[in-house]
């Protein structure tokens, strides 16, 4: 980017295309440096955040050993799919199912169902002023249970 405008208006031109050219290096720098830093701290948990607003809604995750939370929408029915998963849900769930072996669900909705189908899973709610949900628990070294209170 040249002028004929002499030795004066082509080092303004100049330093005007040095300081345009540095700023985005700085923003690129800058936009790269926060990927690199926040990258660990997302890929740590998988969070399902596929909860909409249709009430009633069927969904299913399929995971293997990861962290998995889940947002239930009113009266949503959620399937686990998956073995070694560490699971939380959240919301008002109507029903919890899971399958697999070796996953521990930590149940923080209010949930009317929970079904469990696989080996050695384990299912805790918590213990407060509300229904205990019904179980069917098929497969063997399943705790499916209400947490104690210390």
């Amino acid at each position: 980017m040249r002028s004929r405008m002499g030795r004066c208006g082509a080092a303004t031109i100049l330093a005007a295309d040095f300081d345009l050219g540095f700023a985005m290096f700085l923003s690129l720098r800058t936009s790269v440096l926060f990927a690199l830093i926040a990258l660990p701290f997302l890929a740590a948990a998988v969070t399902d955040e596929s909860a909409s607003t249709d009430v009633g809604r069927k969904s299913s995750v399929a995971r293997e050993g990861s962290e998995i939370q889940h947002f239930c929408t009113e009266m949503e029915e959620v399937q686990f799919l998956g073995n070694n998963n560490r699971i939380e849900t959240f919301g008002p769930c109507h029903s919890i199912t899971v399958q697999g072996s070796g996953n521990t669900v930590d149940v923080q909705s209010l949930a009317t169902q929970i079904a469990v189908n696989g080996d050695g899973n384990t299912v805790t709610w918590p213990a407060a002023d509300r229904p205990k949900p019904v179980t069917k628990v098929t497969g063997k070294g399943n705790i499916v249970e209400q947490q104690k209170i210390n």
